[in-house]
């Protein structure tokens, strides 16, 4: 089951994880990787803590 930590009140925002441009490309790679060795989506999306249709659309991009 889901579990929240009561933090504060607050945004939002406030609590959302911000990737700069270093964490970006750390996470292209690491998609890229794994889709070569043959994972699916949703197990890369478990392995990086990332949604399933991010993970898709880090490697679609990453294509072009």
């Amino acid at each position: 089951y889901l579990h929240f930590s009561f933090i504060e009140y607050g945004r939002e925002s406030d609590h959302l994880k911000v990737y700069d441009t270093n964490d970006r490309e750390q996470l292209k790679a690491d998609v890229i990787k794994l889709k070569g060795q043959g994972k699916t989506y949703q197990e890369i999306a478990d392995a990086l803590n990332i949604n399933k249709m991010k993970a898709q659309r880090i490697y679609e991009r990453s294509k072009k």
